[in-house]
């Protein structure tokens, strides 16, 4: 799976059947929200990002059914959506948690970061209130960057590129699956967030820890003996 292959892939690398290929890898993907980051630290950069609610793999819907890659019934944030709140700080720590649907609210952000973000953090997010009603409640330094009046720093620190990118790497790699239901949303983002980490060749120590992580994840949840 971290290769990027297909599940009929997997299958046929692995002498498997298809369904269980499938079913192998949301176990793991599943698992893999156990290998979690410590708090955040330091500069940590919040932002949303809303995908369209999907049914796929219910077999009992109570709607008549979509084509794959439609679209939502109106333009503005409804219940038709999935609020994602990805955050990360500048040491490599991140998380992308699916917090709820339609418009974004203060228990939404808290729902996602409450207990990952520490007294001392420097918060930068976006102008919208439902951050700044969580920064109040936790009591942090927030630094809002207003980037709809093409402010992307404040006093050339604070900024949101960093959340941005990993945003713009996210929406691109989940387009390869031609859509994915929501209720197994969270585990593709646990399965991208550990893509990044495999990647980041400047950490070869948290790299080590990670992969000796996944080789127990696989041993217990696919009852694999040695």
């Amino acid at each position: 799976m971290f290769m990027g292959y297909s599940i009929h892939k997997c299958s046929s690398e692995t002498g498997i059947s298809i369904p269980t290929s499938f079913n192998w890898l949301h176990k793991v993907l599943g698992a893999l929200s156990a290998i979690s980051d410590e708090d955040f630290r330091f500069v940590c950069e919040s932002d949303d990002v809303f995908f369209l609610y999907s049914d796929k793999e219910n077999r009992h819907l109570k709607r008549k059914p979509q084509c794959r890659g439609g679209k939502a019934k109106t333009a503005d944030i409804t219940r038709d959506h999935v609020i994602v709140i990805v955050t990360c700080d500048r040491v490599g720590f991140q998380t992308m948690q699916v917090s709820g649907r339609g418009r974004i609210r203060r228990i939404d952000v808290a729902t996602a970061l409450s207990i990952k973000i520490l007294k001392d953090t420097v918060f930068c997010t976006d102008a919208h209130r439902s951050y700044s009603a969580f920064e109040k409640n936790q009591e942090l330094e927030h630094h809002k960057i207003k980037v709809g009046n093409k402010r992307y720093t404040k006093e050339q620190i604070y900024d949101v590129q960093t959340v941005n990118s990993k945003l713009s790497r996210l929406k691109t790699w989940i387009r390869n699956f031609n859509g994915v239901s929501t209720k197994q949303l969270q585990n593709y983002f646990n399965w991208f967030i550990t893509l990044e980490k495999l990647r980041d060749k400047a950490l070869p120590l948290k790299t080590f820890s990670l992969l000796a992580k996944l080789k127990a994840i696989l041993l217990s949840e696919l009852k694999i003996s040695c």
